[in-house]
């Protein structure tokens, strides 16, 4: 029995479920990184490249993976430093990620079989389980964001502030891509 007082809240078991398996998919990604003998941050640069394509920004980066611009910097000097890839200037301070031929066979050989992998497991899946599993984890998370706005936490307002100048796809967009991180 609870009491007013209690220092544990309510969790459903069906939050317990989602927050477990959503653990799990994170576990399951750094362990893939680690793997092939990257950090998570490097990892999801790769990823992002591959999924937004050569010469993309560290903007791009930032919003797909939500990791700190400084983070992400970071990682990409130390990318560019292994000669990886290279900075090229873009409009005012942007700078483009173009991969060298290193950094292409790094993507091939560790981001593809991801991918690979991925495109596989959604096999499993019919259409229609498909994008209703990806509908509901949004519908989640959107209500969740739009709920954690109430609490004034600066990172969240950052990636679930709803306004009319964005479309809901931008944060099903964000929210997929996170999900799957």
């Amino acid at each position: 029995m609870k009491d007013n007082f209690s220092t544990t809240p309510y969790m459903s078991s069906n939050l317990r479920e989602y927050n477990r398996i959503y653990k799990e998919v994170n576990d399951i990604y750094r362990d893939a990184a680690s793997k092939f003998g990257l950090s998570n941050s490097v990892f999801d640069i790769l990823y992002t490249i591959c999924e937004v394509g050569e010469g993309c920004l560290q903007k791009d980066v930032c919003d797909a993976t939500f990791i700190p611009k400084q983070t992400v910097n970071s990682a990409i000097r130390k990318l560019e430093q292994e000669g990886y890839l290279t900075l090229s200037n873009g409009k005012g301070h942007s700078k483009h990620i173009l991969l060298t031929e290193s950094g292409h066979t790094l993507l091939k050989e560790t981001i593809f079989p991801i991918v690979e992998a991925e495109n596989e497991a959604f096999t499993e899946l019919s259409f229609e389980e498909c994008n209703l599993l990806l509908k509901y984890i949004v519908n989640i998370l959107l209500h969740c964001g739009k709920s954690f706005q109430n609490f004034k936490l600066k990172k969240l307002d950052k990636h679930f502030t709803l306004n009319n100048n964005v479309s809901r796809s931008f944060y099903e967009n964000s929210i997929i891509r996170t999900f799957y991180l």
